[in-house]
């Protein structure tokens, strides 16, 4: 599927969004892939996931984290990191915040897609 969504971009003007992209992200593929992620199942799905959310993000040029559904299950798979000490998806775990990092360094304005509001009302007695 990568390959096809790199190639679709290569072939396209710059900002072009394809159809296989267009399909991705309309359908929530990502979202069903962070689900088999979170459930590890059939086992290993979860590093297979997040090597692909890594690749797709390190890979792809046109900005994907504004699409709700890119920083949305992106946003899932950063809390699923770390969940778990010690697990053997700890080096895609890493590669993936890594590769997230890169693109906010890149792009400052999107870390607002990542901070949670906080309700200040629970500060208040």
């Amino acid at each position: 599927m990568l390959d096809i969504l790199v190639q679709e971009e290569n072939e396209r003007e710059s900002g072009e969004t394809g159809p296989c992209m267009e399909y991705l992200l309309h359908h929530k593929i990502l979202e069903a892939l962070y689900t088999l992620g979170k459930a590890d199942c059939p086992p290993g799905m979860k590093q297979q996931v997040l090597a692909f959310y890594t690749k797709l993000l390190g890979r792809i040029r046109q900005p994907l984290l504004p699409h709700i559904n890119v920083h949305r299950p992106v946003q899932k798979l950063i809390r699923l990191c770390g969940e778990v000490l010690a697990t053997p998806t700890e080096n895609e775990e890493i590669q993936f915040l890594c590769i997230v990092c890169a693109k906010l360094k890149q792009d400052p304005y999107l870390v607002n897609f990542f901070l949670e509001r906080l309700d200040t009302s629970d500060y208040f007695y």
